[in-house]
């Protein structure tokens, strides 16, 4: 004899907010997006790390305005200034520390790895690679 069976499905909460494991300070109106700042671990000032994924892994302090654009200082590990790092996976990888208004365009400084000086570095990518983006990282 055949029996059917039944299932039951419970309802599975998913998180994919801003700030899940984040333990670092958070600025006002900033960390918005899917993943951004998810296990952030520095100071992130007023709004910066917007986008998805923006800020995500990061370890390094991000200044006012700062790290705007999908994956912009995913990963980053250095200190990033204001009005910095904005652009798709702008300072992505990076090492180096980036000055104010610094890194600003789509794969600007992405796996930098050396210091940036305050308004360099800015503009759109050419032949495909990001303004003083570094090694694949």
């Amino acid at each position: 004899m055949l029996k059917l069976l039944e299932f039951r499905f419970l309802p599975v909460k998913v998180r994919t907010s801003s700030h899940w494991a984040n333990s670092g300070g958070v600025g006002t109106g900033a960390c918005k997006g899917d993943f951004a700042c998810v296990e952030n671990s520095a100071p992130v000032g007023n709004t910066s790390c917007l986008g998805v994924a923006a800020c995500e892994f990061n370890s390094g302090a991000v200044g006012t305005g700062a790290c705007k654009g999908e994956d912009a200082c995913e990963d980053n590990s250095a200190p990033v200034g204001n009005t910095a790092c904005r652009g798709v996976a702008a300072c992505a990888g990076n090492t180096g520390t980036i000055g104010n208004n610094s890194c600003n365009g789509d794969r600007a400084c992405e796996c930098n790895t050396a210091p940036i000086g305050p308004g360099q570095c800015n503009g759109a990518p050419i032949a495909g690679v990001g303004v003083c983006e570094g090694p694949p990282c």
